[in-house]
């Protein structure tokens, strides 16, 4: 229940988007990222650095280089969903709706986990007691 699975789970799905693109040699169809003006090529690079990145990182998910890959990996893919707006409606609710959710459920389960956890911090004060504060934390 931690944020390294959410890591290797989407290090997985860069990569394998990374390599799909190497393979067809572009994405299936037309895809709007392609009209800000980087090529495919610079979006593969883009996949999978961030799914290398993120399976590296999953070691070191509490780390603040776990987290900026986490939200770096959700904001890519929340770009892509966002991608197909502009285009039909049920071209986004298609193609783009995938990625949306994917991000959304992302954060759902990543949100999640962090519910469970209990931290507590421990302060000595200078007479040896242990001061709580009134929202539960030491």
């Amino acid at each position: 229940m931690t944020d390294a699975t959410a890591l290797l789970i989407l290090g997985l799905c860069f990569l394998a988007r990374g390599a799909g693109w190497l393979i067809r040699h572009g994405p299936a169809g037309p895809h709007p990222l392609t009209l800000i003006g980087l090529p495919v090529a610079a979006w593969v690079a883009v996949a999978v650095v961030l799914g290398v990145a993120c399976l590296v990182v999953a070691v070191w998910h509490q780390s603040t280089a776990g987290v900026i890959t986490l939200a770096l990996s959700v904001a890519l893919i929340s770009l892509w969903g966002m991608a197909f707006l502009p285009d039909s409606l049920a071209t986004f609710l298609e193609r783009g709706s995938v990625y949306l959710a994917l991000a959304v459920m992302t954060m759902w389960a990543v949100w999640r986990g962090k519910r469970g956890e209990i931290t507590l911090d421990i302060r000595a004060d200078p007479k040896g007691a242990t001061a709580w504060n009134s929202s539960g934390r030491a």
